[in-house]
């Protein structure tokens, strides 16, 4: 999830280093090879020992390439993650028979930019009922780090919708992002990027149901 960037020329000298190194190291095995300088390396142990050294440098300029083109993380501030299920550092006390969602994003964010209702809201709908609940007040604990956020109805889900017994109840959680200053922003007040396209500003919208 998240906008990747492609910054070849963003790699560390420690990976330009090694992808020099394992260069060099194949080109040395092939000069002494070539022209029964070595003749060890004509030797079917030898042409082995050229096609491992082969593999080696290209599994390595792909894993760095993937680094560099793909698999760095989202520099802007993204949700990561959404679950019904709290983490445990969450007194089970405080969420039983009430609506809580936990919402995980890239990095840390300032705790004061979320609210229920606010900038984080959250719908239930029961799926045979058809009852509904709308931008549920609540509170919000965070993780040590800032980066998981969990929001706790104020009342109990049965209060809010009155479901059935074995009832898929379907949330809607959404976290506004769209407005610097007063929307979801990171700590250094960056404005969330809900919408993963790269850009600060968006909102994000996920779904999530199961059977309370």
């Amino acid at each position: 999830m998240g906008t990747h960037r492609c910054k070849p020329d963003g790699l560390d000298g420690v990976a330009v280093a090694a992808m020099t190194v394992g260069a060099h190291r194949m080109r040395v095995l092939l000069r002494l090879g070539r022209g029964g300088r070595c003749p060890q390396m004509n030797s079917r142990k030898g042409k082995w020992t050229l096609m491992k050294t082969a593999l080696r440098v290209a599994l390595m300029s792909m894993l760095l390439l993937l680094a560099s083109c793909g698999g760095e993380a989202a520099t802007e501030l993204q949700v990561s993650s959404v679950s019904l299920w709290p983490p445990n550092w969450v007194q089970r006390a405080d969420y039983v028979k009430k609506v809580a969602v936990a919402i995980t994003f890239n990095r840390a964010v300032d705790e004061s930019s979320i609210s229920a209702p606010g900038t984080l809201q959250i719908d239930v709908r029961g799926s045979l009922t058809g009852n509904t609940a709308s931008t549920l007040p609540g509170t919000v604990q965070f993780s040590g780090d800032s980066k998981t956020a969990v929001f706790i109805s104020d009342e109990t889900l049965a209060d809010l919708i009155d479901y059935q017994e074995g009832e898929t109840v379907h949330y809607t959680i959404t976290v506004i992002g769209t407005t610097t200053g007063s929307g979801v922003a990171d700590s250094n007040g960056m404005a969330l990027d809900g919408d993963a396209d790269g850009n600060p500003g968006g909102n994000y919208s996920g779904s999530a149901r199961r059977v309370p």
